[in-house]
């Protein structure tokens, strides 16, 4: 059974998430990217594919706040960047809930302008359009709602109970339990564009047996060393292309 990340997997949503980041961290009310200084802009998704989730996104953008007049072209390293988040002493609820308040109040305001911030990434949006958007299971810490709406503005009709998201608080291991329990299936695929997720859910789950094939996307948010990481760790590093072709045999019925 094959399970979905969302944004960076199906979703290209980077400039979405930085001008959501932005009036996040700065309370402003912006809804293009244009008017954002180019090198917060930059520097935030040039470092993007370090967040795992909506705290993360938050932490990095805050930083970028502090640092972009003088850092505009910094490549953070995984240390600096776990340095970032462990000097951030707000909850990660916290930081999560003030995201996902202010994307809603950006979706209610103006929902076309958050709209033209996303696209979907193709082919594979279209692949799975023709199989039936009730085939797909996410697998995300986007907010439900948000995803939700981006599926059915882009023609691909996810049921909302196939949704598995970061509200209140929940992880990627806690979705993955919820989602075993539902579907009691011997094995899953899951692909996604980060690397740290994966590896959580391996520690989390392949400690004992063959679980979870963990596949990671060789399109969305990636890091300059993600195929040669994905290698070392033994995870496969994909096209759109390869994970096409596994799509008739591997979705849910």
């Amino acid at each position: 059974m094959l399970i979905f990340d969302f944004d960076g997997v199906l979703i290209n949503s980077i400039d979405e998430v930085t001008v959501t980041a932005y009036n996040t961290v700065f309370r402003e009310s912006a809804t293009t990217l244009e008017e954002l200084p180019e090198d917060i802009v930059a520097l935030f998704q040039r470092n993007r594919f370090h967040a795992r989730a909506a705290p993360d996104v938050f932490s990095l953008m805050d930083w970028c706040r502090r640092h972009f007049e003088q850092q505009s072209d910094h490549l953070l390293s995984p240390s600096e960047f776990q340095a970032i988040l462990s000097d951030d002493d707000r909850p990660p609820e916290a930081r999560r809930e003030q995201f996902f308040k202010t994307r809603r109040r950006f979706v209610e305001e103006n929902k076309d302008a958050w709209f033209s911030l996303n696209a979907p990434y193709q082919p594979l949006w279209n692949a799975l359009m023709e199989r039936g958007g009730h085939r797909v299971v996410l697998l995300t810490s986007k907010n439900r709602a948000a995803a939700g709406d981006l599926c059915r503005h882009f023609d691909l009709h996810v049921a909302d109970e196939n949704i598995y998201s970061g509200d209140g608080g929940a992880d990627k291991i806690d979705n993955m339990n919820r989602i075993h329990e539902r579907f009691q299936r011997p094995s899953y695929t899951f692909v996604d564009d980060n690397l740290a997720n994966l590896k959580q859910l391996d520690d989390r789950f392949n400690e004992n047996k063959d679980f979870l094939h963990l596949l990671t996307a060789a399109w969305g948010y990636v890091g300059p060393d993600d195929r040669d990481h994905a290698r070392k760790a033994g995870y496969a590093y994909i096209t759109q292309t390869d994970l096409i072709d596994r799509l008739d045999e591997e979705l849910p019925a």
